[in-house]
């Protein structure tokens, strides 16, 4: 995608844009019960709501590192820091929105490791999952 807005753009600030929009796009009392997890209520017993959700960057916070700043209707604010803790061995590039989505390629068997347990991700069927931390991943 040749995209001028994205071109510098890496994982960080599409998941800052992606997380942003997920917490603008419903109520939090909708969030919370579609992830199963109590609601927040005020004193009043009223559902509490996200009246702001802005980058860092247009919150104005001073860092550089991406982020989402979440000011909630009983006066408390959340950054939510999106930090790098391992980049990606190739190449990625942007699919613009709204394109339709290539089929999945298929797992390979990386050579000279085995999978082993129980594990329900690729790392059991002889695919790589990037090391699932489930006790039965041969890649932990």
């Amino acid at each position: 995608m040749d995209d001028p807005d994205w071109a510098d753009y890496g994982h960080e600030q599409i998941l800052q844009a992606v997380v942003r929009h997920a917490l603008t796009a419903d109520d939090l009392d909708q969030l919370c019960e579609a992830a199963e997890t109590p609601t927040l209520v005020d004193a009043a017993g009223s559902p509490v709501t996200i009246t702001s959700a802005r980058t860092y960057r247009d919150a104005g916070v001073l860092t550089l590192d991406p982020g989402v700043l979440l000011e909630l209707s009983d006066g408390s604010q959340f950054g939510l820091t999106i930090t790098v803790s391992r980049r990606p061995s190739d190449e990625v590039n942007l699919r613009p929105p709204h394109a339709k989505h290539p089929p999945a390629p298929p797992y390979r068997r990386v050579p000279g490791r085995r999978a082993a347990g129980s594990c329900g991700c690729a790392c059991s069927t002889g695919g790589f999952c990037g090391g699932c931390g489930h006790a039965g991943c041969a890649r932990r």
